[in-house]
């Protein structure tokens, strides 16, 4: 889950205690939380479109961590 942030008015963001009733009201028991701000990315299919609104550029970051899921 990503939650975009910093722009006041249009996406406020999150602070973690929030994050955590988010995800247990999905359904979560164990969460991690990897990264957040503008190199927040959410993406999803096989040409990995961007579903989120980074607060940075509004694209994509070079950084040095992703979790990808993929079907068998």
């Amino acid at each position: 889950m990503v939650v975009d942030g910093r722009k006041s008015g249009v996406s406020e963001g999150v602070v973690l205690t929030d994050m955590a009733r988010l995800m247990t009201g999905v359904g979560c028991v164990d969460v991690l939380n990897l990264d957040g701000g503008g190199s927040s990315v959410f993406c999803m299919g096989p040409e990995m479109t961007i579903l989120n609104t980074p607060s940075d550029s509004g694209g994509e970051r070079s950084v040095i961590s992703m979790v990808g899921f993929a079907k068998k």
